[in-house]
């Protein structure tokens, strides 16, 4: 394949040469064979995502794509290792036309697309060939007028941003862009490439930017794509999460004939770590993407792959996917390094999202207890129930625990919204006691004990939920079998050093019970997020749990509920125990 000299507008380009490399790569999907990579081994890959997706043997592809014209284009025009052509890989070319995919109508079905891979895949090359073909080439999607066929023309007036917290994240891509447009290809392209800025050179409209730790330079309701570079890096502190509210704000600003489109390329996000990383990862993981309209595509180790020597050439082989020129023997040296912890070389290597060493749980060892076929929660089921209170920071959190075999359900949870709603904001008692006050007249509650927390009203000074614990108690004290103190059928203060030992007790008796397989639950993602936020917290009882910093935005309330109506629940069943049997 050949790459033409002469500057020519993509739709322009000699179509026989386009239909020669499209018949080499649709030849080349369907002469090797479907499979996940190491499938049949030990430790086959996990794929997210449509990417690695099989459907009746073959690759599942979509129905309408641009990206057929977009690969073509860029095979004819961009240049690879070497000088010769820019090849895709299988997998890079099922990513593209994913990528590039639209409904009949010619809309893209995933404005937003995260690209996860481990360490050195390629993620920045693939992304230059994307944002080249964003400025010159057929990105656009329309429909023809005769054929009703999806295909792709050149955008009128592009502007690409490539955002990274640092300088060096934004030179990755920069660099793979100049290696993909040396001296010939700016010429046929007509394009001239500098630092930070790729422009058309024959007076064409649009350009390619880089821009570091900047929400105020990001800012630009015009732009056509956006490339959020190593997003698992992008926090508070580096100014990471202001600049995906100003990407997320001018994508919903853009006018829908212009679809605008956000790419992320990342490593697998560190839990416990605030980044937009994570939160993408929760929120697809909580919610999936559809509604959304995001795409997920990842490819990980098994949870169960284990970080040794022996194991790990072949692990790093299925992770790597098509990434031939990863070698496994020098990715293991790096990860028997005694100085790389171990999470690290799970998160680089393995393409895993894994919790730090302090963390509670890990998602692997959460995860394992989910029970498919966990029977839903009836209202005859006897069930302990905890509450913890919030005002503005904290969530406010209710949980029960089904008493016959200690599966936690999530009562409500409310919690400060994450945009500029939260401004100010306080929770709503009279909700939060209604949804309460709901439950109880619904189900078999056995107990009801409340944390309130020490919060405050801003005007009185008074405890901020004692007045809707005290109506509980009034309402329910004689009913409740199992009263929180003698003098407080609701109350249960975690400040008291009692209460705390108990806690702390309850904490250990549960992750004991989750290590061991002794624990069931239904996958709530609500509570599964706070679990895997929760950290370890040392105290002169034990270890218990706790936020990861004071600050933390990161909450662990339901976590906390969970622990607490258990142990109600333990309680309850060894009260019974004992007045069941005779005294001699």
């Amino acid at each position: 394949m050949a790459r033409p000299r002469e500057r020519k507008a993509a739709a322009g380009d000699d179509p026989r040469l386009l239909a020669e490399i499209r018949a080499f790569y649709e030849g080349r999907l369907k002469s090797r064979p479907a499979a996940l990579p190491g499938a049949g081994g030990a430790f086959p890959a996990v794929a997210h995502g449509p990417v690695w997706a099989l459907k009746n043997g073959g690759w599942l592809l979509p129905e309408h794509t641009v990206g057929w014209d977009v690969c073509c284009w860029a095979s004819a025009h961009l240049a690879g290792p070497g000088g010769g052509p820019f090849l895709f890989t299988d997998e890079q070319l099922r990513f593209m036309l994913w990528y590039y995919a639209t409904d009949s109508a010619g809309k893209f079905l995933s404005p937003t697309v995260v690209l996860q891979r481990c360490k050195g895949w390629g993620k920045d090359p693939l992304a230059g060939v994307i944002a080249l073909a964003a400025l010159c080439g057929p990105s656009v999607p329309f429909v023809g007028d005769e054929d009703g066929v999806v295909r792709g023309r050149r955008e009128e007036s592009p502007w690409i941003r490539l955002l990274a917290v640092s300088q060096q994240q934004t030179e990755n891509t920069m660099g793979a862009i100049r290696a993909l447009a040396p001296p010939d290809v700016r010429e046929d392209l007509a394009i001239r490439v500098v630092t930070t800025l790729v422009r058309p050179t024959d007076g064409s409209a649009g350009f390619i930017t880089a821009i570091t730790s900047n929400p105020d330079a990001a800012e630009g309701a015009r732009a056509t794509l956006t490339v959020c570079n190593e997003t698992q890096n992008w926090t508070r502190s580096n100014s990471g999460i202001a600049m995906m509210g100003v990407v997320r704000g001018d994508a919903a600003k853009s006018p829908p004939e212009r679809q605008a489109r956000v790419l992320h390329i990342c490593n697998a996000a560190r839990v416990g770590v605030e980044s937009v990383g994570l939160s993408v990862r929760e929120g697809w993981e909580e919610h999936g993407g559809a509604d959304a309209g995001l795409m997920y595509d990842s490819l990980e180790a098994p949870p169960d792959a284990p970080l040794t020597a022996e194991a790990a050439p072949e692990v790093v082989e299925s992770v790597r996917g098509d990434a031939s020129w990863l070698t496994p023997d020098r990715i293991v040296q790096d990860i028997m390094d005694p100085s790389t912890p171990p999470s690290e070389s799970r998160r680089k290597w393995y393409n895993q999202v894994v919790a730090s060493e302090d963390a509670w749980l890990t998602r692997e060892e959460w995860d394992s207890c989910l029970d498919r076929d966990l029977p839903a929660l009836e209202p005859g089921d006897e069930v302990a129930v905890f509450f913890d209170g919030g005002k503005s920071d904290d969530s406010t959190a209710c949980v029960a625990v089904r008493v016959s075999d200690g599966a936690p359900f999530v009562v409500g949870v409310w919690q400060r919204p994450p945009d500029a709603r939260a401004h100010n904001w306080v929770v709503d008692r009279g909700a939060v006691d209604k949804r309460v006050r709901d439950f109880y007249e619904h189900h078999n509650v056995v107990a009801l004990w409340a944390d309130p927390s020490h919060a405050v009203e801003d005007e009185s000074m008074e405890q901020f939920w004692d007045s809707v614990v005290d109506g509980w108690h009034r309402d329910y004290g004689r009913r409740l079998r199992l009263k929180a103190t003698s003098g407080h059928s609701v109350k249960w203060d975690m400040s008291s050093p009692a209460n705390q030992k108990a806690f702390v007790h309850a904490v250990q008796a549960t992750t004991t019970d989750v290590l061991e397989h002794a624990f069931v639950h239904d996958g709530d993602a609500r509570l599964r997020a706070h679990v895997l936020h929760a950290v370890r917290y040392p105290t002169r009882f034990g270890v218990s749990i706790s936020k990861d910093g004071r600050e933390s935005r990161k909450k662990i309330d339901l976590a906390v509920c969970m622990i607490g109506g258990r142990m109600i629940r333990n309680i309850w069943l060894n009260s019974r125990r004992r007045s069941r049997g005779s005294i001699w």
